[in-house]
């Protein structure tokens, strides 16, 4: 074979001129090239996350001025990847030439030394274009990409590691979706400020920096990188979106066949979950098919005509065990028949992701695609007019009383709201369909406590460690800085687990705190997969940790539970009728059962019941998994959940521990003064353990004292298979 080749895709790049974006082109060049930082804003689906980048790599520069080259974050692998592959086959190009992206596992046309692997969506990327072809340049095969789209974890290592190379290999970095402030994008927002100040008062070559959102707090950020940063307004959305609410979706469905009957809504506390209703995901399929009578759907779209597009309907559920409980029910609803029914979320390998975001031309069934926040930004999928929207989403939530954190599902914010609704604005006029009231939107938070003053402090001061010698001073200069007090708190609890030590006079980073903070999880949750891995239990401590981090599989009484929240504020809210008690302890007969079968641990339980359901899942069917769930008063939602939270730890373990490096005979001795009444054997499996870590992030970080050994690649150390 000779060389792959590729055509421009005619409409996507007929497109561009229609955007509204497009009529602030030359003020966006002179902006960014007048000023060392700017703020751009735009609703969603103007055109912001293709159009800018093109616009600063296309410019006309003097003679002699640096060759620019953009580095464009996202805030999901896959939003990277699909607006990457828009944006090169705008261009007329292959992925990989003048456009690229850089995530975990996977890059295209990022530099060689740029291959650090930090991600939270983890999924195979296979190497599939869907392009036609013309002759590909051949100099495209070596020479790095003008543009690199990339995730914010992906920047953060970068910036951690080769910070003077990433300031040297780009002359650009454009932060997108900005107002999803994640503890990753806030530390990168505090590094790249540090550059830009250095711009300012030196004559060192840093990057400029625009930062790009829809809904972000424009004039906060313009102060946070100073007085002088300019912000930038580029318009609406392209075509006008109508918002319904429930009780507006119930009562137009009243003049078609299906019906949609109201039901009572459950509003959570603050310590509460919110709820996944049936009732609503059965008005969902209900809306599904009125959706297929043209007078209900004339009703909700604006009075624009465009006969000729597609009526797709994009469909907003808060996590994967959801979207699967959708799928099922417009399986026996007949749903399928009326539409393709695709789910989308970043579980799902490249080849199920591309199917979901390509343009289906060569179909006229509608299609119905099921997916989680990942199509909240950035994403664009073709055709779609309608929008359904359960308001719901799975947050990170920490508890500080047991100092644990557990993945919740919650209401989400009105910005995300507003991110939701323009999805469907973006190809045609369009109608977002709301799943809740409107007394729901007004409880609703604007925006959502960014993820900095919500997650564990020693997960957040170990990050900002690896950032800066001083942790407590660079998180003091974040948007929403916690207490100093506080982070040295964190940082002792830290050295007490030996994710850190206690250096004169600064704090140095183990490599078991480098490993938890590639894993993303609360430090003391990976310490135990860390531990689990060295005594060969590596998939089972995966499980007990998933377990952790979310909710207990293990369903509470439902009566009693009710009864426990709805007990009156003069008795005692603990107390339960003799006929509760009874209920109660027949409820914990089987998890009793199979707890004792398990030396009486609920982790171990967990494990136990997780993997029967998996086996009945493979190897019978869904409804034999869900009646094996039932029976145990388990919740089938909390084991898929936790199932696919424990691959992903596994997956990223194996990813980062894959060299192992020559036992130090010196530290096994220390380790064998000092291992608190470990046998022996244990003990050498945890030097060797700690020994694979230090050689294999060394090898991450892009070298040092190792990088001239010449090891072979080798399993991942005592992974229980």
């Amino acid at each position: 074979g000779g060389a792959k080749t590729w055509t421009r895709d005619k409409a996507a790049s007929s497109k561009r001129d229609s955007l509204p974006v497009m009529q602030f082109k030359q003020q966006i060049v002179d902006l960014v090239e007048a000023n060392r930082a700017i703020v751009i804003t735009g609703e969603a689906g103007c055109g912001k996350s293709t159009q800018v980048p093109q616009y600063i790599i296309d410019a006309v520069r003097p003679d002699g001025a640096r060759e620019p080259r953009v580095l464009v974050t996202q805030p999901r692998r896959v939003a990277a990847v699909s607006v990457a592959r828009r944006v090169a086959a705008e261009r007329g190009e292959a992925v990989g030439q003048s456009v690229g992206y850089h995530v975990a596992g996977d890059q295209r046309g990022a530099k060689v030394e740029e291959k650090v692997q930090e991600d939270k969506e983890d999924t195979d990327m296979k190497d599939e274009e869907d392009l036609e072809a013309v002759p590909a340049a051949p100099e495209s095969v070596t020479k790095p990409a003008k543009c690199v789209y990339m995730t914010t974890g992906v920047l953060l290592q970068l910036l951690t590691h080769h910070r003077d190379d990433t300031a040297g290999n780009y002359s650009h970095i454009l932060i997108d979706e900005a107002h999803e402030r994640d503890v990753d994008m806030d530390l990168v927002l505090v590094t790249l400020r540090r550059m830009v100040i250095e711009g300012r008062t030196s004559e060192k070559r840093v990057p400029k920096v625009i930062i790009m959102s829809a809904t972000v707090d424009a004039q906060r950020l313009c102060g946070f990188f100073g007085d002088r940063t300019p912000h930038l307004h580029v318009g609406t959305r392209p075509f006008p979106v109508r918002v319904h609410d429930l009780d507006q979706v119930i009562e137009a469905s009243q003049a078609t066949d299906t019906k949609i009957e109201p039901w009572s809504e459950y509003v959570p506390k603050d310590t509460q979950n919110a709820r996944f209703e049936r009732d609503a995901s059965r008005a969902c399929v209900q809306v599904l098919k009125a959706l297929m009578d043209p007078v209900f759907e004339k009703g909700l779209l604006p009075p624009i005509e465009d006969a000729d597009s597609r009526r797709d309907v994009l469909v907003f559920a808060p996590g994967v065990a959801e979207i699967e409980e959708l799928e099922n029910l417009c399986r026996k609803e007949g749903v399928h028949k009326l539409y393709d029914v695709l789910p989308l979320h970043g579980a799902l390998d490249d080849k199920q992701q591309r199917h979901a975001l390509s343009n289906p031309e060569h179909t006229e069934k509608r299609r119905c695609v099921l997916t989680t926040n990942v199509a909240e930004s950035s994403v664009t999928v073709p055709g779609v007019r309608f929008v359904i929207d359960f308001g719901l989403e799975k947050l990170p939530v920490y508890d500080p009383r047991t100092k644990t954190q557990a993945l919740l599902t919650r209401h989400c914010s009105r910005a995300s709201c507003a991110q939701r609704a323009g999805r469907c604005g973006r190809v045609a006029p369009g109608a977002c369909l709301r799943l809740y009231s409107q007394k729901i939107y007004t409880s609703m938070p604007a925006y959502i406590p960014p993820e900095i003053v919500r997650a564990p402090l020693p997960t957040v001061a170990l990050k900002a460690l690896l950032l800066d010698d001083q942790p407590a001073q660079l998180l003091s200069e974040a948007l929403d800085a916690p207490q100093k007090r506080d982070v040295e708190e964190a940082l002792t609890s830290l050295v007490k687990i030996g994710a850190i030590r206690k250096g004169d006079p600064e704090f140095e980073v183990e490599p078991l705190g480098e490993l938890v903070s590639r894993l993303d999880v609360d430090a003391n949750v990976g310490r135990l997969v860390a531990f689990g891995a060295a005594l060969g239990c590596l998939d089972d401590m995966c499980v007990v940790a998933a377990a952790v981090s979310l909710r207990d599989v293990f369903l509470q009484p439902f009566e009693a539970g009710k009864k426990k929240a709805e007990e009156d504020v003069d008795g005692d809210p603990l107390a339960l009728t003799l006929e509760q008690g009874r209920q109660e302890v027949a409820h914990f007969l089987p998890r009793r059962r199979i707890t004792e079968q398990q030396q009486f641990s609920d982790a171990l339980a967990t494990v136990a019941i997780l993997r029967e359901f998996k086996r009945r899942l493979s190897t019978q069917s869904r409804d034999e998994a869900a009646r094996y769930a039932r029976q145990n008063h388990a919740s089938f939602k909390r084991l898929v959940e936790v199932d696919a939270l424990a691959k992903r730890l596994g997956d990223t373990y194996d990813r980062l521990i894959s060299r192992r490096r020559k036992r130090d005979r010196g530290a096994l001795q220390r380790l064998r003064r000092a291992r608190n009444g470990l046998p022996l054997g244990v003990a050498r499996r945890l030097l060797r353990h700690t020994q694979c870590l230090e050689y294999g992030l060394d090898q991450l970080r892009g070298g040092g004292r190792h990088s001239g050994h010449r090891v072979p690649f080798l399993q991942p150390p005592l992974r229980s298979r």
